[in-house]
Order: structure tokens, then sequence, then C-alpha cells
């Protein structure tokens, strides 16, 4: 799991099954839902805003999980990219 700090999403939590430094969260202009990109194959679709958040390193955790593997999760705030 992890959870949403500021900007757009704020308070936002969210299942993910990795937990990178950087993340991509999106909302669905047609859903009305917040999502996260957090496989490297993952791509928004059309409809969807995109937001970059990185992760609060005293926040990450790591457990593992019978059957499944390991799980992790942190909580992540917004950053601003120039462009």
């Amino acid at each position: 799991m992890i959870k949403i700090l500021d900007g757009p999403a704020e308070g936002v939590t969210l299942s993910v099954s990795r937990a990178p430094g950087m993340l991509r969260v999106v909302f669905g202009m047609s859903s009305h839902e917040w999502d996260v990109l957090n496989e490297l194959d993952d791509v928004a679709e059309d409809d969807e805003t995109i937001y970059v958040y990185e992760m609060d390193p005293s926040t990450f955790y790591r457990y593992h999980v019978r059957p499944g593997g390991w799980k992790q999760g942190g909580s992540y705030k917004q950053i601003e990219l120039d462009g």
C-alpha cells in the first residue's frame, strides 16, 4: 500500500505490487478514479492525467507474504517537473 501525502492526490491510498522511488499516479477523467502506474510496462490511458511523486524514504517498508513473495509500500510526495 502507498499513501499520497500532498498534491492533487493528497490522502489517496493505493494498492501496489512494487513501490519504486518515483511513482506515476493518474486520475481518469471519465472514471473519476485514481490509479497508479507502478509496473515498468504500465501506460496511461488517453483520458488520464499523470502526476509524478517521489517516496519519502523514511516511510518505506517491505515484508514477506506467503504465498506470493514480497510486498512493499511507503508514502509519497509530489514533485514538480520542468518542461
